[in-house]
């Protein structure tokens, strides 16, 4: 894509906005999202596009896929309405579950771009080198200052996609069953209701497991592309920062307002330039839900592949203890939460001992917090949860963690306690747990 036909395309938009604007989806689609998908060398209408479908129960206006394999979703608004939160917030749970990797989310003037920061696009900012993966990069912008950031749009062209897009990959299947799961499951039941000669409770009972096992394949194979998120997420929550081409600056637009004018240099960073990524690194799957940007252009720390040592903060009766802890750098230790719905998030850690701590704070966002303490897993394992260092007969715990909330959270054991304890905290919390690579 050269910036020419990126100018030719906003000078274009933005006259069909100032003479008649678009006032539902299909116009702006027809008038602003087709001609810019097209911009970045997509057809948007060949077999090779999806239109009007849903993964994961996110409803997509488009999935543009490469040699059968989908490699970008697109979610679109009217371009008289704002960017939803929560729509914002299921994207990026889709990108998480299904390994699809780009995706765009706009109403024709307005745009979030998220890439995944694992791959050759993510510079970022987070310096938390025992945290194994960080989630999704972003960035916000509106028609205005889209030239601003060129060569961050271009890495959601077809030809820059498909140099990096393996159809060989298994992350491939992954996608291939994310997008196709309800074909597939349709016809794997079909089949096992016919072979069986279930029907009624039965039927529904082989149809809910067939679903279940369709899900866990896509979590699997997408498993080579971990999109794993921080813990210190909160998902619920996503601020959208849109640029000012006007002024260096961002601006900080809250998600029910979306307004590009409410610039504040305060919040933003002002050396933003068209050699940033894809988007800002925030160190988690969101962006930044406090709607300050964190985009300092630094590099992306580099992996480590041999064993490392973490400083970690021990809480004791006597005050705050420091201990070093041995990591392994050549695996994470992953969790994958889901609901009944499928796939919610992720968190994934060099160590299993702070794997659990971040499994723990995600799960207090999500349905843990009435939990009454002194609390322990129903196998009579010692406290797990209470609001002193101690367990419930007084003594104190081996290895005490103060969460955020307040509470303290027992990390001793091994990796496999660890793992247990996890499953026990999701379990309470109504969620089901899948620990991967370094748990197996």
């Amino acid at each position: 894509m050269t910036g020419a036909a990126l100018q030719s395309f906003i000078a274009r938009s933005q006259s069909v906005i100032d003479s008649s604007p678009p006032t539902d989806r299909p116009s702006t689609r027809v008038w602003l999202v087709d001609p810019l998908l097209e911009t970045l060398g997509w057809n948007v209408h060949a077999d090779s596009c999806t239109t009007d479908t849903t993964i994961d129960g996110t409803p997509l206006e488009y999935v543009l896929e490469i040699d059968g394999v989908p490699a970008f979703l697109v979610a679109v608004e009217p371009a008289a309405a704002t960017l939803d939160q929560s729509r914002a917030v299921s994207l990026l749970e889709t990108m998480t579950w299904s390994g699809i990797d780009r995706a765009l989310y706009t109403n024709g003037h307005e745009f979030i771009w998220l890439a995944d920061s694992t791959g050759t696009t993510g510079t970022g900012t987070d310096t938390d080198t025992d945290t194994v993966s960080v989630g999704v990069d972003h960035l916000v912008c509106d028609l205005a200052s889209l030239a601003d950031h060129a060569t961050s749009v271009d890495h959601f062209t077809r030809s820059t996609i498909a140099q990096q897009l393996d159809p060989s990959a298994r992350s491939a299947v992954a996608r291939q069953l994310a997008l196709e799961r309800r074909a597939v499951v349709d016809a794997l039941v079909a089949e096992l209701v016919s072979t069986t000669r279930s029907e009624g409770d039965r039927a529904d009972e082989l149809e809910a497991l067939t679903d279940r096992f369709v899900e866990q394949l896509i979590v699997v194979f997408a498993d080579d592309d971990s999109h794993v998120a921080t813990a210190s997420e909160d998902s619920a929550e996503i601020s959208f920062q849109f640029t000012d081409s006007s002024t260096a600056d961002s601006s900080t637009a809250d998600s029910s307002t979306a307004d590009s004018s409410t610039a504040d240099s305060s919040t933003a960073d002002s050396s933003t330039t068209d050699e940033e990524t894809p988007g800002t690194r925030t160190g988690t799957a969101t962006p930044d839900a406090k709607g300050s940007s964190t985009n300092s252009g630094t590099d992306r720390p580099a992996e480590t592949t041999e064993s490392e040592t973490e400083t970690v903060d021990i809480e004791t009766e006597s005050g705050t203890e420091t201990e070093t802890e041995t990591t392994d750098g050549d695996g994470s230790y992953v969790v994958r939460f889901f609901n009944d719905r499928g796939s919610i998030g992720a968190i994934g850690h060099s160590s299993s001992r702070q794997a659990l701590v971040q499994a723990a704070e995600y799960l207090f966002e999500r349905g843990l917090s009435g939990v009454a303490v002194p609390w322990q897993p129903p196998d009579g394992e010692r406290t797990v949860l209470n609001d002193e260092p101690i367990v419930a007969d007084g003594s104190p715990m081996e290895s005490p963690q103060q969460l955020s909330n307040g509470l303290y959270l027992e990390t001793a054991g091994t990796a496999d306690e660890h793992a247990a304890r996890v499953e026990s905290l999701t379990a309470r919390a109504g969620l089901r747990a899948m620990l991967t690579e370094a748990w197996a």
